[in-house]
């Protein structure tokens, strides 16, 4: 099962505070697509999904390199 917003938020210790700025969007809308409350734009959710699968592959090679490649 996919993690949530929120979850991915969370296991990469971001705030929506790091996540708004790093995205454009507010603070507020960062919480409503997690909680799944409001407007749904598709746009602003790609950018959401994108900021962290980018980050995740960044952590992920992170840790790879530290464990030599393992």
């Amino acid at each position: 099962m996919a993690k949530s917003l929120f979850e991915r938020r969370r296991s990469l210790r971001l705030t929506r505070s790091d996540v708004a700025a790093m995205t454009g969007l507010s603070a507020q809308t960062v919480r409503n697509y997690e909680l799944n409350r409001g407007n749904y734009v598709a746009q602003k959710y790609q950018r959401l999904i994108s900021l962290y699968d980018r980050l995740e592959r960044k952590a992920e090679m992170a840790e790879e390199s530290k464990n030599g490649g393992i």
